[in-house]
């Protein structure tokens, strides 16, 4: 199978689909926080407004908490890449919810029937008739906010699509920053001192590139920015995770 065919993101949608079934609901709270993982379950089941079948979903989270050190990252804002198909007008309305119940419970028969496909289909036919019925596959990323116990809210993406693998990999090299931080207020008893040019070298042989820059190093905590394109992540330590937003 080719990677990136067709087939493929049907595939891998219809695997997403079934297991998006027993999607756990937000834990409620006074500050609601969720994981990652429960966020791409809910946007996968999610109806969206644009009629779009979703095939594919990654998240990251904007803020959040981590309680310990094998905990995973919660947050109440997350920063999601959605990969789907757009209904296009040659493709009936009725046809087109059809799809997206079958996405949504994991029906394979049934997006195949619907496609026009026997069970034993081949690649090529697979294919086809994706091009045909569902189109191509896009990407885009939107902004999503855990509002109570049951619902989200969709907001603006602050990372373009075409932005947004470079964008984590700056949020990754501002949290291995923090990593040569932490190790700098062992040795010093304070933040304060730390430079990019003093934590890559031993013994701490940090990885500071060139676009993350330690904004502020006090005695008991500090800042560090990263920039990619238009996005800027901040995470202020300790105990930080990264923001859209820069420091202040």
């Amino acid at each position: 199978m080719l990677r990136g065919s067709v087939r493929l993101a049907v595939v891998g949608a219809l695997c997403a689909f079934g297991l998006a079934t027993a999607s756990a609901s937000f834990s409620a709270g006074s500050t609601v926080r969720v994981t990652g993982a429960q966020m791409v379950l809910e946007l996968k089941q999610l109806r969206w407004p644009d009629g779009r079948i979703v095939s594919g979903v990654q998240c990251v989270g904007d803020g959040g908490v981590l309680a310990n050190a094998g905990a995973q990252v919660r947050s109440t804002r997350f920063i999601c890449l959605v990969q789907g198909w757009h209904r296009r007008a040659a493709v009936s309305a009725v046809l087109w919810s059809r799809l997206e119940t079958a996405f949504e419970t994991g029906n394979a028969g049934a997006v195949y029937q619907l496609l026009g496909l026997p069970t034993n289909a081949t690649r090529a036919q697979v294919d086809a008739a994706s091009n045909r019925v569902l189109g191509p596959n896009t990407s885009s990323t939107v902004g999503t906010e855990a509002v109570d116990a049951t619902h989200l809210k969709l907001k603006p993406s602050p990372i373009p699509a075409s932005w947004f693998a470079r964008a984590l990999a700056a949020r990754q090299a501002v949290l291995g920053v923090a990593v040569g931080m932490e190790a700098w207020y062992v040795d010093h008893h304070t933040y304060g001192g730390a430079t990019a040019d003093r934590l890559r070298v031993a013994p701490y042989n940090t990885p500071v590139p060139s676009n993350v820059r330690i904004a502020t190093a006090l005695a008991n905590s500090y800042c560090l920015e990263a920039t990619a394109g238009t996005t800027t992540w901040s995470d202020r330590g300790p105990g930080g995770l990264p923001a859209v937003a820069p420091c202040r």
